[in-house]
């Protein structure tokens, strides 16, 4: 008797099971039929190759543009800024971007957008979409660093800071030996 019990308890395990699979099929297929209904056609999503619409997220929005915070800059040699990409419309599902440079060898970007300058010239950085391949760019004009200050000026800064410095010293030790009486109050 134990035999037939376990056969008819493995049965009604199969059949709870088939029940779950054939509900499960079910509503995908219910869900597939609502999201084609809803679109009409309207291929928002992935065919599979049993005719099912499977869409992702109903609610995403696609990419129209990009800009720049700016479409010219110019910096020193070595010297860094950072270009800010907005992807439109601002609700834009996808929001990723990469960064390029028409020419490394004159300024380079990273992928924060941090341009640096290398080499005298001019090129341009883009922002680009990965949706949509939308691009936004700036040119870049890189210049000489900026020129020394005149050392004929400085050398003379540093001739009056040391005759100062000399003085003092000199007066310091002269009170000290008694030259130079230092003022005392009268009581």
């Amino acid at each position: 008797m134990s035999g037939y019990n376990e056969n008819r308890k493995e049965s009604g395990f199969r059949m709870r099971t088939a029940l779950s699979m054939m509900v499960a099929a079910l509503t995908v297929f219910a869900c597939a039929s609502v999201i084609l209904d809803a679109y009409d056609g309207y291929d928002a999503g992935i065919t599979t190759e049993y005719g099912l619409l499977l869409q992702s997220d109903v609610s995403d929005v696609p990419v129209s543009g990009i800009e720049l915070d700016r479409t010219s800059a110019t910096i020193r040699l070595g010297e860094t800024f950072t270009l800010h990409a907005t992807v439109l419309p601002p609700d834009a599902t996808n929001k990723n971007i990469g960064w390029a440079s028409a020419n490394k060898s004159i300024a380079t970007v990273d992928e924060n957008g941090v341009v640096k300058g290398v080499a005298e010239g001019t090129t341009k950085v883009a922002a680009i979409t990965e949706e949509g391949s939308h691009v936004a760019v700036c040119e870049v004009t890189v210049s000489s660093p900026a020129p020394l200050p005149d050392n004929g000026n400085i050398w003379l800064l540093v001739a009056i800071i040391l005759v100062i410095v000399v003085i003092i010293v000199a007066v310091v030790v002269l009170m000290k030996k008694g030259v130079i009486a230092g003022r005392t109050k009268n009581r």
